[in-house]
Parts: C-alpha cells; structure tokens; sequence
C-alpha cells in the first residue's frame, strides 16, 4: 500500500500551551469533519454522552466534531480531555457558527449518523472535501469513491489492476537523474531544506492500471494539493503530455495548502514520486490520468459519462496560450494584464536580486498570452545594472504588449528610485515617485500623491504604487472608511477602470483587502501583485484582484513559466471581461 491517503492524527502538530484559535474554524471546515466521521475515516475513542451536533439533518459527537474541525483548519490536533471543553462551551461553540446542539447532562447518546449516506460537501467555487480514509478503513474495503471508480473502470475494461508496479517505475538515486528530475529535486530541497526525502531505487506503486490500454489513472486526495506540488508542477518541460489539467492541480494545490509531517518531509517526497510518476510514464509511453478526489460523485447517477469524458480527454499537452486569442485591444483601454512576482531574496546569475535577467523573455511570453498590460511587482530593475531600458527593447518584437510598468530600485539596500510606465505609442516612459507609505505619514507626501494623479494615468486605469493605498483609513468601530482626499470620489470623476497596483512585498494586514475592495466599487477593478520572500506564512498566491467590491483572485490564471533556474517568478493573467 502507498499510504498516500489516510487521516492519520499523529500527522498532525501537537497543541502545546497556546490557547486555540476557534475563529479560525470555519463552517466548511465543520463540514469536512461530519464527511470523515460518516466515512469511518476518523472517530472518537470514547462515545459521546451529552452533547451532539445535528447537521444536515444528522446527529454527530459535538466535541469530537469540533476538535477535528480544529485540526482540519489548523493543522494542529488539540488534546480534548485538557485544551478545550465538551457540554456548554461546545454548544456555544457551534451556536456561533449557525448551527444546532442537542445538550442535556441526562441525553442518551442520538443515532450514529453513519447510518446514513453522507451528502457530499459544498464549498462555494470549489470541489467538495472528500473524505481520507485510513489504512484500517482501507483494508476493510471502505473508500467509497475509488471503489466505484474501480467498478467503472473493470465493467468497461476488465481487467484491472490495484495498485500496479512497474519495471521502470522506480525511484532515480540523486546521481542518477536527469535535468529534469535533478531540478525539481532540487528545488524541493531548497523549500525546507529537506534533502533526504527521495529514496533512490524505490518502487513506486500506481492506483489502477489498465494493460490494455497501457492507462494509469491515480486518484488524487487532498494531502496530493500541497506547495510542494505546485513547486514540482512548475518545473515540467512545456512539451511534457499530461492526462489532466496542469493549471487545475496548480490551483487547488495553492488554495488547499495540504500539509502532513509525518515524516516531516512528507510533502517534499509525494511531490517528488508524483512527479515521477508523470514524467516516467510519458516517457515509457504510458498513459497516466489523474483525478481529483471530490471532482467527480463516483458512485452517482452521472459517473458513467464522467468516465467517457474523462477517457475521451486524451493526454492533456501544456500550452502557454496563443498569440492569436484575440485581436490587440484599443491603445486608450486595459483588457488583459499580466501580473509579475518572484521572490525578492532570489540573486539571479549575475547577482541582482530583480528581474532583469528574464525580463525580455517574461515579456514575450506575456505577449504570447495576448496581455496588453504587464504590471510588475516592484524592485523590478536593479539601478546598479549596466545598460538601460529603452523603448525598441521593450516592445520589438511584441504584437499585444501596449504597456509595461515597472520600478527601478533595489530591496536592500532600500534604494526606491521611480516607477517607470512604458507605453507603445510614446518613446519615453512616463516617470512616478512613491509619495507615502503609511497613512500615518505626513500630509504632505498625500497632497503631492492627489496632485500627481493626472500623470498615473495609465489607457483607462490609474497606477496607485505599495502603500499609497492608504490614502483612505478603514474605521474599525463601524467598518466604514474614513477619504479625507477624497480618492474614491476622484476616480469616479476620471471614469477610472482598472487600479494597477504594483507592491514590493505581502503586506500583513487584513486592511490591505478592505481597502482593495473599496476601491473596487462602482464597477472598478483593483489588480495588486507583490513580490514574495518577506517573511514565512505570507499568503500563497502574490496578487489578489478585486472587482466591484468583490474578491475575485481566482479568475488569475497563474502560467506555468519555462524559467526552470528560477520558478520564483510568477506569471498570472487576468482578463477584465471575465470580471
């Protein structure tokens, strides 16, 4: 068995004498709980006694449900009999949410919801949480899902196997791996600094195999969606033929965030043989599928079409777009915009922590995708670089590319010098100074910012640089925000569509967002993008987009970049029509 899935606790971080967080916990976090209980995947050692949880019209153990919830959202699995309490505070607990309790010193415990089918779980814009049995349900024959899939799969192909071996499926030692393999080894070492997860000569097992059809389909639960993954996505040749949506994996591995220490560089190493397993088998001309767990009901009314549609789709080859997607949009309007981030820590081959070294080629590559903006994050260009920018660099070449914005500065030590809009129809670039940073800086950096608007415009946008998003202060006591300025009233007298953003680093606090999406409103969009590398724990993703006050990053189409000696840089599109 791969011991790929499975709930297993002792995975989780131990709670120490931190006092938990229960705001984190959220009300589709509860809901993956009930998922895993009425699967089997995950129960209490004891029965519960006086307190239960009635959800979705069935009866389940409340504290044991809130401590796994707990874990679900956290990572981080809470002692019950000494970190949090059953009876009324769990009651509470629960109220808080919405939700209803049954609580009484005397009640008899209710009727186990496992004798009911579980409804799969919904989470708006998002597949459902399947549940992650454990070895112990697996041998007992209790993963619903891929049980069905294996009933599918042997009605139309007969014979198939369970978890299938291969001679050439084995696990390359460090001296033996090719560029490819060597890169992505490597970068997953340098993400913890992990070095020994990847056992050379160990056979790896695959989840269905279908000989004649030389078809491998692997089932992806959710610990597959990790960072580590997305690292490993990255680093794929372009030309590599892949039976599932490459850009889909990217997403849901950076929005579910996985995590299982178990050992504690667990992640690095599913990473790494799920990567070997893709690479391995286009080259020993195999097809391998992938599914993702809660994509598809299995065992509902539909699943048959979801298997012809899901043989029919052949390999799945990775493009970068194409040039001829659409026509160059009108000079004076911003359609498609290219949102640019690495990490600021990262020196190039030359020493300059910027992105100078890649900037013509992430350019055409923008190009290619029909963006006609190109946002950079700041610290974009090293100031000590020999040479200059100019006007036929930039845009030879390039058929969609309208306008490029970056700065000229450094990241240590701190030399911001300006920001640079480029645009087609002019030689020179327009040239804009950071006024202020903070909203506690003086009022004068805020009346040159309100001066100087005119000239941050940018086709039908308006350029707002890092900090000076706090032209207007959010009001704690009422949620309200307080313009003294008056910006938002001014970007409705300049009939201001999109706001370009571009940030030097993640800024922490949970303002930022609400300023972003102030701003948003009237039908305007805020596109922010930062670069990475300030600190652990930032967010995942390095842009987020806001259209009339609403969040709405996941219209971002993150591009898989061919720069394999930095994947530090990211590349993401967005197309405001879509917004």
């Amino acid at each position: 068995m791969r011991g790929d899935y499975g709930l297993d606790t002792q995975n989780a971080v131990k709670s120490s004498v931190v006092k938990p967080d229960w705001s984190r916990v959220t009300l589709d976090d509860v809901r993956a709980a009930c998922v895993l209980y009425d699967s089997g995947a995950a129960r209490p050692r004891r029965p519960a006694k006086s307190t239960f949880l009635i959800f979705e019209g069935k009866t389940y153990p409340a504290k044991f449900i809130r401590g796994l919830a707990y874990r679900l959202a956290t990572g981080v699995e809470l002692d019950p009999s000494q970190d949090y309490s059953g009876g009324t505070p769990t009651a509470r607990f629960f109220d808080r949410l919405g939700l209803t309790t049954q609580h009484e010193s005397t009640s008899a415990p209710a009727p186990s919801a496992s004798r009911a089918k579980a409804d799969p779980p919904s989470r708006a814009g998002t597949a459902p949480l399947a549940a992650r049995p454990t070895p112990s349900v697996r041998r007992r024959g209790k993963e619903p899902q891929k049980v069905a899939l294996d009933a599918l799969l042997r009605q139309r192909f007969h014979i198939v196997e369970r978890e299938a071996r291969f001679p050439w499926l084995t696990v390359p030692a460090p001296g033996q791996m090719d560029q490819t393999l060597s890169a992505i080894h490597t970068a997953l070492q340098e993400t913890r600094g992990y070095g020994a997860f990847a056992r050379g000569g160990a056979s790896l097992l695959c989840d269905f195999f279908v000989p004649a059809e030389r078809l491998i389909i692997e089932y992806d639960e959710r610990q597959h969606f990790t960072l580590q993954r997305a690292a490993v996505l990255q680093l794929y040749p372009p030309d590599l033929a892949l039976g599932f949506d490459r850009q889909e994996w990217l997403t849901a591995c950076r929005t579910i965030g996985a995590i299982d220490s178990d050992p504690p560089f667990r992640d690095e190493q599913r990473a790494f043989y799920d990567g070997v397993r893709d690479i391995l088998a286009a080259r020993n001309g195999f097809r391998l599928i992938r599914v993702r767990d809660g994509a598809v009901d299995w065992t509902g009314p539909g699943a048959q079409a979801q298997l012809d549609t899901l043989l029919a789709s052949g390999h799945a080859p990775v493009t970068h777009g194409t040039a001829d997607r659409a026509a160059t949009p009108a000079p004076d309007h911003i359609r498609r915009v290219a949102l640019v981030s690495h990490n600021y820590n990262r020196a190039d081959r030359r020493g300059l922590y910027d992105y100078s070294e890649h900037f013509a080629a992430i350019n055409a590559l923008c190009d290619e995708q029909g963006c006609d903006t190109i946002l950079y994050a700041l610290f974009t260009w090293d100031p000590d670089l020999a040479g200059f920018r100019s006007h036929d660099a930039i845009f030879g070449g390039l058929r969609h590319v309208q306008r490029v914005i970056l700065e000229v500065g450094q990241p240590a030590p701190k030399l911001i010098e300006h920001i640079e809009i480029w645009s087609r129809g002019q030689q020179d670039p327009v040239t804009v100074k950071q006024r202020f940073a903070r909203s506690s800086d003086p009022d004068d950096g805020k009346r040159m910012f309100m001066g100087d608007l005119p000239n941050r415009r940018v086709a039908d946008g308006l350029l707002v640089s890092c900090g000076e998003t706090n032209i207007a202060s959010l009001v704690r006591a009422t949620g309200g925000f307080n313009d003294p300025y008056g910006f938002t009233r001014q970007l409705s007298e300049m009939n201001v569509g999109p706001i370009l953003n571009p940030i030097h680093d993640f800024m922490t606090r949970y303002e930022m967002r609400k300023k972003r999406g102030y701003y948003s409103r009237e039908g305007r969009a805020v596109l922010s993008v930062w670069n990475q590398g300030k600190r652990a724990g930032e967010a995942a993703l390095p842009w987020t987009v806001y259209h009339d006050g609403i969040d709405r990053t996941s219209t971002v189409e993150e591009l898989c970049t061919p720069f394999t000696d930095r994947p530090d840089i990211r590349i993401g599109v967005v197309d405001l029509a879509s917004l």
